[in-house]
């Protein structure tokens, strides 16, 4: 294949279309620049904010002809290039309104930790509770692919336990809850932050007041 040198491109009209890298990491996530198969649904170890911003400078040093110098200084800067396994943040979805907002609050934490987006979905095996409607879970799916997560779903006797499960899975380091302003069942049998902490007593675990 032939390769035009770098000189030549420089020399013509040349435009940066500038993202930033959250942005560019929902479109990764929603399949607008690699299918969601190539990434998994969600953004890769190597789609991290840090490493996107690192290669939007680049890219601005190719532009001014000083691509080598810099690489120099990046590979310093960032360490080895052997990728570290990113932090995650695990939202636990109820189906509900409510559950919207917990899973937005985890997007947030889990853009200022630089970190993967994991919604969980948790259906409750006792035959008692209610179950969500296709809807609800496509809604919330959709939701957190555009927030560069990916949702999965789960099963076990009780939130905490298949929640507590889900996390050793993947070692997650923060854990974000519902907290609904009902107290009655939190008094008898306690909040569920405070029952998953049992479980997982190591654990970050975060509260979304809810309705």
């Amino acid at each position: 294949m032939a390769s035009v040198p770098d000189e030549f491109v420089r020399s013509g009209e040349v435009v940066l279309v500038d993202l930033p890298a959250e942005t560019l990491r929902r479109r990764i996530a929603s399949g607008g620049v690699y299918s969601a198969e190539q990434v998994g649904g969600a953004p890769g170890d190597y789609f991290r904010a840090a490493n996107l911003r690192a290669l939007n400078e680049l890219a601005r040093a190719w532009m001014a002809g000083t691509a080598e110098a810099l690489g120099e200084g990046l590979l310093t800067r960032l360490g080895p290039t052997e990728p570290a396994v990113p932090p995650v943040v695990r939202a636990a979805d109820s189906g509900s309104a409510s559950g919207e907002a917990v899973i937005r609050r985890a997007a947030e934490i889990a853009r200022e930790e630089d970190a993967q987006l994991v919604v969980v979905r948790v259906r409750i095996s006792d035959g008692l509770t209610r179950r969500p409607s296709a809807d609800e879970v496509n809604t919330h799916r959709k939701l957190t692919a555009e927030l560069g997560g990916t949702y999965i779903q789960a099963q076990g006797p009780t939130l905490e336990e298949a929640l507590a499960k889900t996390a050793r899975a993947q070692d997650a380091a923060i854990i974000v809850v519902g907290r609904h302003q009902f107290r009655l069942a939190e008094f008898f049998l306690g909040s569920v932050s405070a029952r998953l902490c049992r479980f997982l007593p190591e654990a970050d675990v975060r509260e979304v007041p809810t309705s």
